[in-house]
């Protein structure tokens, strides 16, 4: 099983990959289960950068590392979850490519042992899903809007 979820934006992929630059200054206005952001690490999407970030998922606070590991500027940065949920998690990606109105954004996630997190976990897999949609919906809401 990937968790993955894609949104059409009426925006160049250079606006929504610039955007993911600057996470840590628009974590908390991309949804509002978002609480804190920002780079212990580097800075922006470049790979080694470390991106710590709290949210509630499935009603709890989860604070997560992201390890930038290969970005390619207005493509794709791909990143590796440490940690506890890291061992669920291990990598996830966003991608941006050029779509008909301006771009499409694309969230994955790679679960470990996918169909069996869905089993064993099924009302905490439904709450990401949603949740994920929920970010490429607001994603671009925020980037059509100019914010």
């Amino acid at each position: 099983m990937i968790v993955r979820d894609s949104v059409d934006i009426d925006v160049p992929p250079e606006t929504v990959f610039a955007w993911f630059a600057e996470l840590d200054k628009h974590y908390r206005e991309w949804h509002p289960d978002h609480r804190d952001c920002y780079w212990l690490t580097g800075k922006g999407m470049t790979p080694g950068a470390v991106l710590y970030a709290e949210e509630i998922l499935h009603g709890r606070l989860h604070k997560m590392r992201f390890l930038m590991t290969d970005v390619a500027p207005d493509h794709y940065a791909r990143f590796r979850i440490l940690g506890a949920l890291g061992v669920l998690i291990p990598r996830g990606e966003f991608r941006v490519e050029p779509g008909p109105g301006g771009s499409v954004f694309t969230a994955t996630l790679y679960p470990r042992c996918g169909r069996l997190l869905k089993l064993l976990m099924p009302a905490r897999v439904r709450a990401l899903v949603v949740h994920q949609n929920e970010e490429g919906l607001n994603l671009k809401q925020l980037l059509e809007s100019g914010a």
